[in-house]
């Protein structure tokens, strides 16, 4: 079938993607077949190799591959039936992949029986290289391809995670165009959500040097941790902030450094220290492992801040919970809290069970844990104000009380006060008289 190309020992088929100059971010896992590399170290030789003894297979489900070592390869195919060459951009899906390369050959597959010929890279993309290298300016990785008219293209794309970690063998393909425009788009959405996070923190430390109160300055410093962290995570640091030396772990450590202090702003919020000492042991823990975090991806050991950030994510519904029983004691603001951190827990449960490959990737969860944090942000302030507002009241109520305490205190002085010399008058006569 001239559409099809078949893996003639496994009996794979997998569709050709024929090229329009119109594409609109289609996702290719349907035409891919997969094969992982345990080691890491094979090249493309043995990844065509590995293809022609049929070690390649369709994929199982279009999300991560969990928490596995080595390196993952796709193969898939292209073709340009139109009278003009065309352009396409390959997009990676996710932004937590160290390394891709990509290689070509325009030309049919060779018969297994036959050698391998070379392939053409397409693209070396790594995280630790210079942002201005790569061939397409983007913020997640992007595989250039060029097609000449009723020419086609046998794509093999190795994804590298350094050791051990997760990966999304899945791209999206683009007209330069329509990736161009997409882009955009994404840079005002994210734009808006620093901004509007940046916003909250200026106006958290000016609450905090109005009022006194410590949990608007740690709100403050809580919310720049969330602008580090999603600033990072996307990929926006290395396009804009560090373009050259870039390295993984500072997503890591940015993450670290906003879990510990979302769990700060949380004990002090919530006063779990005095009001649930259980629950505050626990959010202590999950202190403890934000800087466990912090320290081993500092030393670069990947695993073990995968491990800690992967429990970071699945301990963050205990503060929900803490939440919810300050709610039940009474407490208001805790209500307005409770509702925006499940937002955000839901968020970063999600993202973390699409990194162990049990939920699909798809654009909701990938972007709901920044959304999610600007809302619960806000909703947090609105918490704050009326944990003020209820401060005031019980400050205003307290003056009174004291005002009537005073009031009562002098009426019942000055009535001591008439006694005592109504008692010092009848004495004075009394001895007068007696005298």
């Amino acid at each position: 079938d001239a559409n099809t190309n078949v893996n003639a020992q496994e009996g794979i088929h997998a569709p050709v993607i024929n090229v329009t100059g119109d594409e609109r971010g289609t996702r290719l896992g349907s035409s891919f077949t997969l094969w992982h590399d345990v080691t890491g170290e094979a090249g493309i030789a043995e990844a065509a190799g590995a293809f022609a003894s049929g070690q390649f297979e369709k994929p199982t489900h279009s999300g991560s591959t969990g928490l596995q070592p080595g390196a993952f390869w796709t193969r898939f195919e292209l073709r340009n039936d139109g009278p003009d060459a065309r352009e396409v951009r390959l997009e990676y899906i996710d932004h937590q992949l160290i390394k891709l390369r990509a290689f070509e050959r325009p030309s049919p597959p060779m018969p297994a029986t036959r050698e391998v010929p070379e392939f053409d890279q397409l693209v070396d993309l790594s995280l630790f290289e210079r942002f201005e290298d790569r061939p397409v300016p983007h913020h997640r990785f992007v595989i250039p391809v060029r097609l000449a008219p009723g020419e086609s293209a046998e794509i093999f794309v190795q994804y590298e995670s350094h050791e051990m970690g997760f990966v999304f063998p899945e791209l999206r393909i683009w007209s330069p165009k329509q990736l161009t425009a997409t882009q955009s788009k994404e840079l005002l959405a994210i734009s808006l959500i620093v901004g509007g996070l940046l916003v909250m923190a200026f106006i958290a430390f000016g609450g905090g040097l109005a009022t006194g109160s410590v949990f608007f300055h740690v709100y403050g410093v809580h919310a720049l941790a969330s602008v580090a962290v999603w600033f990072t995570v996307f990929g926006y640091t290395h396009q804009f902030l560090i373009t050259e030396g870039f390295h993984w772990r500072y997503m890591s450590m940015t993450g670290a450094f906003s879990i510990f202090t979302g769990m700060m702003f949380a004990r002090e919020f919530l006063r779990t220290a005095d009001k649930l000492p259980r629950m505050d042991t626990l959010l202590l823990f999950q202190m403890f492992n934000s800087v466990f975090l912090f320290f081993a991806a500092l030393l670069e050991l990947k695993t073990l801040a995968i491990v800690s950030i992967t429990l970071a994510l699945l301990l963050y519904p205990s503060v929900s919970v803490a939440g919810f029983l300050r709610w039940l004691q009474g407490a208001r603001e805790a209500s307005y809290f409770t509702v925006a951190w499940s937002f955000l827990v839901l968020g970063l449960f999600l993202q973390a069970l699409r990194d162990m490959g049990l939920v699909e990737h798809n654009l909701i969860n990938y972007y709901w844990p920044a959304v999610a944090s600007y809302g619960e942000m806000a909703v947090i302030m609105f918490a704050m104000g009326i944990r003020i507002r209820d401060l005031r009241e019980e400050k205003v109520a307290a003056e009174r009380a004291r005002a009537d305490q005073l009031r009562e205190s002098k009426a019942l002085l000055e009535e001591q006060v008439a006694e005592r010399t109504r008692e010092l008058v009848a004495a004075k006569t009394a001895a007068e008289i007696e005298a």
